[in-house]
Protein backbone atom coordinates (compact mmCIF):
# COMPACT_ATOMS: atom_id res chain seq x y z
CA UNK A 1 0.00 0.00 0.00
CA UNK A 2 1.09 3.46 -0.65
CA UNK A 3 2.46 5.52 2.22
CA UNK A 4 -0.10 8.15 1.30
CA UNK A 5 -2.75 5.96 2.90
CA UNK A 6 -1.13 6.52 6.27
CA UNK A 7 -0.23 10.19 5.82
CA UNK A 8 -3.66 11.55 4.80
CA UNK A 9 -5.52 10.56 7.98
CA UNK A 10 -2.77 12.18 10.01
CA UNK A 11 -3.29 15.46 8.17
CA UNK A 12 -7.01 15.29 8.94
CA UNK A 13 -6.21 15.03 12.65
CA UNK A 14 -3.85 18.01 12.81
CA UNK A 15 -6.66 20.43 13.65
CA UNK A 16 -7.29 18.55 16.87
CA UNK A 17 -3.78 18.85 18.28
CA UNK A 18 -3.43 19.06 22.03
CA UNK A 19 -5.96 16.54 23.31
CA UNK A 20 -6.70 12.86 23.59
CA UNK A 21 -8.48 10.93 20.89
CA UNK A 22 -12.22 11.39 20.59
CA UNK A 23 -14.67 9.18 18.74
CA UNK A 24 -14.84 11.86 16.06
CA UNK A 25 -11.03 11.67 15.64
CA UNK A 26 -11.23 7.90 15.28
CA UNK A 27 -14.12 8.11 12.80
CA UNK A 28 -12.32 10.72 10.69
CA UNK A 29 -9.11 8.68 10.67
CA UNK A 30 -10.98 5.55 9.61
CA UNK A 31 -13.01 7.31 6.95
CA UNK A 32 -9.97 8.94 5.39
CA UNK A 33 -7.83 5.82 5.66
CA UNK A 34 -10.48 3.52 4.19
CA UNK A 35 -11.20 5.93 1.34
CA UNK A 36 -7.54 5.78 0.36
CA UNK A 37 -6.87 2.12 1.12
CA UNK A 38 -9.92 0.82 -0.71
CA UNK A 39 -8.32 1.77 -4.03
CA UNK A 40 -5.55 -0.79 -3.46
CA UNK A 41 -7.21 -3.49 -1.38
CA UNK A 42 -10.99 -3.51 -1.64
CA UNK A 43 -13.50 -2.55 1.05
CA UNK A 44 -13.12 -5.40 3.55
CA UNK A 45 -9.33 -5.45 3.59
CA UNK A 46 -9.20 -1.65 3.71
CA UNK A 47 -11.45 -1.56 6.76
CA UNK A 48 -9.44 -4.25 8.58
CA UNK A 49 -6.13 -2.55 7.73
CA UNK A 50 -7.32 0.88 8.86
CA UNK A 51 -8.82 -0.39 12.11
CA UNK A 52 -5.53 -2.11 12.86
CA UNK A 53 -3.53 1.02 12.05
CA UNK A 54 -5.83 3.19 14.16
CA UNK A 55 -5.38 0.91 17.17
CA UNK A 56 -1.59 0.91 16.78
CA UNK A 57 -1.32 4.66 16.18
CA UNK A 58 -3.63 5.54 19.04
CA UNK A 59 -1.66 3.27 21.38
CA UNK A 60 1.67 4.76 20.30
CA UNK A 61 0.33 8.35 20.26
CA UNK A 62 -2.35 8.62 22.98
CA UNK A 63 -2.38 12.40 22.58
CA UNK A 64 -3.67 13.42 19.15
CA UNK A 65 -1.15 16.27 18.94
CA UNK A 66 1.66 13.72 18.95
CA UNK A 67 0.41 12.23 15.68
CA UNK A 68 2.06 15.21 14.02
CA UNK A 69 5.38 13.49 14.77
CA UNK A 70 4.37 10.38 12.84
CA UNK A 71 6.99 9.58 10.23
CA UNK A 72 7.52 6.75 7.82
CA UNK A 73 10.21 5.18 9.98
CA UNK A 74 11.01 1.71 11.26
CA UNK A 75 8.23 1.85 13.86
CA UNK A 76 5.55 2.91 11.40
CA UNK A 77 6.78 0.42 8.81
CA UNK A 78 6.49 -2.32 11.45
CA UNK A 79 2.90 -1.22 12.15
CA UNK A 80 2.08 -1.33 8.44
CA UNK A 81 3.59 -4.81 8.05
CA UNK A 82 1.72 -6.08 11.10
CA UNK A 83 -1.60 -4.69 9.87
CA UNK A 84 -1.10 -6.02 6.36
CA UNK A 85 -0.50 -9.44 7.86
CA UNK A 86 -3.87 -9.34 9.63
CA UNK A 87 -5.83 -8.88 6.42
Amino acid sequence: MKKLILILPVIVLCWSCGRTWTQQDRDEFLQSCITNAIKDTGPEKAKAYCQCMLAKIEKRYPNVKDVAYLRSDTTVNAMVRACRGQQ
